[in-house]
C-alpha cells in the first residue's frame, strides 16, 4: 500500500556562539521555528500468514 502524509512541524531552535578571540563576544539563539513536512512510503506485510 503506498501512502502520503503531510502536516505541521514545529522546532525549538536554540544556539550559543562564543566567537571572540581577543574578548568575548557571545551571539545567542533561542527561538520556535514553524514548517510544513509531507512525506509518503510503501508498507506492506512482513509474511503471509
Amino acid at each position: 500500500m503506498l501512502y502520503v502524509t503531510s502536516g505541521l512541524a514545529v522546532g525549538k531552535v536554540s544556539a550559543t556562539a562564543d566567537t571572540g578571540a581577543c574578548g568575548s563576544v557571545i551571539c545567542e539563539l533561542d527561538e520556535t521555528s514553524f514548517g510544513f513536512a509531507v512525506g509518503f512510503g510503501l508498507e506492506g506485510p512482513l509474511n503471509d500468514s
